[in-house]
């Protein structure tokens, strides 16, 4: 697959890209190596504690008879057929229950943390300070890639790990992390690419909220007993699965595997399984057959000018095997269904957040502020931010990432919003929260933290912590 600029607007977006990107590199962010050097020899202790617990056991114990000199714990395949199971991935072996699984996958995430991310952290910083390497030329997707360490494939998902890798990224002294990025800005470059009027509902009408929607009615769950965790399967594991050409099989699968592994349940406290015994639906079977006619809803009621955008982009690629993006650029070659949809999306989404960088970046310079831009992840710029210019920063990151660039590409039509999640003075990564508009009288930051204390609620600024009592 080849991907060339097909305009100079695209080719000067690359070229400018790679020397903001350059920029970013020099910059670099601060590594705590203390905190480093402290966390492994600590990891390396627990994980020693979790190894000598797990050779007790006569199932482990049996493991290391049959393989001898070749047993070892990080094996996959081993540990597959100890256990007999299809697959060792640890999304298959959570959902077994048995504890002495729970205890292996616990040390190979630590072993990972203290191996590769903490020690690729003490390995590759300079004075405290890390460099990684940002590249435009290494992905099929058009994406950003990042190496020297890859900073854009840090922990997330595992709470646990999360706090102990994200731990180690701190501001300069005396400054705030600020990550800003779009807010579902693919479903956004997606509408501006199939302009479906329903999809364009959903986006222009705050009221509506289309991955709540869509989890009721893959789980049959009335809009009063609906929660958080209910509404993420529906956008991570159907909505978001269905737009990038995944179907009903493999979504009726996620959808029910996590009513185990996040114990989901109702707001009232029913378990969801319970709940689909309830409604006929209480065997994987009958599941996933009414999964089938959520899709069957989903494409031919609910989005079917999408549908139709999609067949089209397919059938044009057919004829004359190229792809054609909104920002510039055509791709030619092989690809698969799925990747010919995808392109017109990921492709233009990225660019958003690689045009907003570079005039940020250049910003930044020409106005001579101590803030820098240390990071860029997928749709997301990460930020060290001087706190005096914390206010002017944010409002101008809003101007260019939501106004600014509706002027230069007319062919956004949908409004773009950002999300802000700000670390406090001198806190590690970790602790970054989404902030809200709100003043602080105390410091004059008009970005807050919302928090809630029981049934109390209030706002806190993270520049002095001040308390703001002011009502939501």
């Amino acid at each position: 697959m080849k991907i060339q600029p097909t305009t100079y607007d695209g080719y000067k977006l690359l070229h400018e890209g790679v020397l903001a990107l350059a920029d970013i590199e020099e910059n670099g962010m601060c590594i705590d190596i203390e905190y480093c050097k402290k966390q492994q020899n600590h990891l390396a202790r627990r994980i020693k504690h979790l190894e000598k617990k797990l050779l007790k056991d006569k199932t482990v114990k049996k493991w290391k008879k049959k393989y001898g000199s070749q047993f070892n714990f990080d094996s996959d395949t081993q540990m597959a057929k100890m256990f007999n199971v299809d697959s060792a991935k640890q999304e298959v072996m959570e959902q077994i229950g048995d504890p002495i699984i729970d205890t292996l996958i616990l040390r190979k995430r630590l072993s990972k943390a203290r191996n590769t991310y903490v020690a690729n952290y003490i390995r590759e910083a300079v004075d405290g300070m890390l460099h990684p390497f940002f590249h435009l030329h290494t992905t099929r997707s058009i994406r950003s890639s990042c190496s020297n360490i890859n900073f854009q494939n840090q922990p997330v998902r595992i709470e646990l790990i999360k706090k102990i890798v994200r731990r180690a990224v701190i501001p300069r002294p005396g400054n705030i992390i600020g990550e800003i990025d779009y807010s579902g800005q693919e479903v956004k470059v997606a509408t501006c690419n199939h302009k479906d009027p329903e999809m364009i509902k959903e986006l222009n009408d705050p009221s509506r909220d289309m991955h709540r929607d869509m989890a009721m009615m893959c789980y049959k769950v009335p809009k009063d007993l609906m929660t958080s965790k209910i509404r993420y399967c529906g956008k991570n594991k159907f909505v978001f699965p269905q737009f990038y050409g995944d179907y009903y099989v493999h979504n009726a699968t996620d959808l029910w595997n996590a009513i185990t592994t996040l114990n989901l349940e109702l707001k009232n406290g029913i378990p969801l399984h319970k709940h689909l015994k309830s409604n006929k639906l209480g065997t994987y079977s009958k599941f996933e057959s009414h999964i089938k006619k959520v899709e069957k809803y989903f494409w031919e009621d609910k989005f079917s000018v999408y549908a139709d955008w999609k067949q089209q982009i397919w059938d044009d690629y057919c004829d004359t095997g190229q792809v054609f993006l909104y920002s510039g650029f055509v791709c030619s070659g092989y690809m698969e269904r799925n990747k010919v949809i995808n392109m017109p999306i990921q492709g233009p989404a990225f660019h958003c957040l690689l045009w907003s960088l570079i005039k940020i970046n250049k910003w930044l310079k020409e106005t001579g502020k101590q803030t820098k831009v240390i990071g860029q992840i997928h749709d997301s710029i990460v930020l060290d931010i001087y706190p005096p210019e914390l206010n002017e920063v944010i409002e101008k990151c809003r101007k260019i990432m939501t106004e600014d660039i509706v002027t230069h590409w007319p062919w956004l039509i949908v409004q773009l919003k950002i999300d802000v999640e700000l670390t406090p003075v001198d806190g590690s990564w970790y602790l970054k929260e989404e902030v809200k508009r709100a003043d602080c009288h105390e410091c004059g930051s008009s970005w807050m933290w919302q928090k809630e204390d029981g049934d109390e609620e209030y706002w806190e600024c993270p520049v002095c912590e001040n308390i703001e009592t002011v009502p939501f």
